[in-house]
């Protein structure tokens, strides 16, 4: 998310929309209002990953690539080997499982946009074989309060439930991350 109208290349830029002292808040609130609206609607992203991010001037931000969106009602199961690459790191851990993409799904992508944001990297180390790469994400990650001690502990939090391996302790809407 950078300014200038370009489209975001990484999450890393993580200072956009935020001050120190707000550390995210404008971003995290688009991003939940956005996805909030497409729940409401009966969609899921799926997919969600920075790539899938761009600011607009008019509506502030678009979320696109909704290759992977399912409704609601008739949810489709993750194809990640159809993915992007880079859309891989920010899939939940029931997605990799081959189980549909919901609204859990979503807030666990969240938590991982958040997580870059604010620190800077993901919340898993980066690895290139896909065996590593799926031990890394069953597992549960550290949490921000200890990645980061300068952070708000309220928000670390959030985004440690956001990431929580299982799909019931994560908020139940992008209002519950965005407050």
């Amino acid at each position: 998310m950078v300014g200038g109208g370009r489209r975001a290349s990484t999450p890393s830029d993580r200072h956009v929309g935020s001050s120190r002292s707000g550390r995210g808040d404008r971003p995290r609130r688009k991003i939940c209002d956005v996805l909030g609206a497409a729940h409401e609607a009966g969609v899921v992203h799926g997919a969600l990953a920075a790539s899938s991010l761009s600011p607009d001037s008019e509506h502030g931000l678009i979320v696109h690539d909704l290759g992977l969106a399912a409704t609601l009602e008739s949810p489709s199961p993750t194809s990640a080997s159809a993915m992007d690459p880079r859309q891989l790191g920010h899939l939940a851990p029931e997605q990799l499982e081959g189980k549909p993409a919901t609204i859990a799904s979503d807030v666990y992508a969240v938590g991982v946009l958040l997580h870059r944001l604010l620190v800077g990297r993901p919340p898993y180390a980066d690895g290139h074989a896909l065996g590593k790469y799926l031990r890394e994400r069953l597992t549960t990650s550290p949490s921000l309060v200890t990645v980061d001690v300068n952070l708000p502990t309220n928000l670390a939090l959030l985004v440690d439930r956001c990431l929580s391996l299982d799909p019931t302790e994560r908020p139940a809407t992008m209002a519950d991350v965005a407050a």
